[in-house]
């Protein structure tokens, strides 16, 4: 899971923009600890959750 994990912060670092708007409701103590990683990382929280969403489709459907 580490390496998905760097690639998906590697991928959004280059970043590409292509959004639809979509609402998330997140536990608090997620979105908080979302929030400070994302901080700390430079990214924004929507392209992360974008990326671990695309990276668990492509995993459930083996693309």
């Amino acid at each position: 899971m580490k390496k998905v994990a760097k690639s998906i912060l590697k991928d959004l670092k280059q970043g590409k923009d292509k959004k639809d708007r979509v609402m998330l409701y997140l536990d608090k103590d997620v979105r908080g600890r979302l929030k400070k990683f994302c901080s700390s990382e430079k990214i924004r929280m929507s392209d992360l959750v974008e990326r671990i969403i695309e990276k668990f489709l492509d995993d459930i459907t083996g693309k």
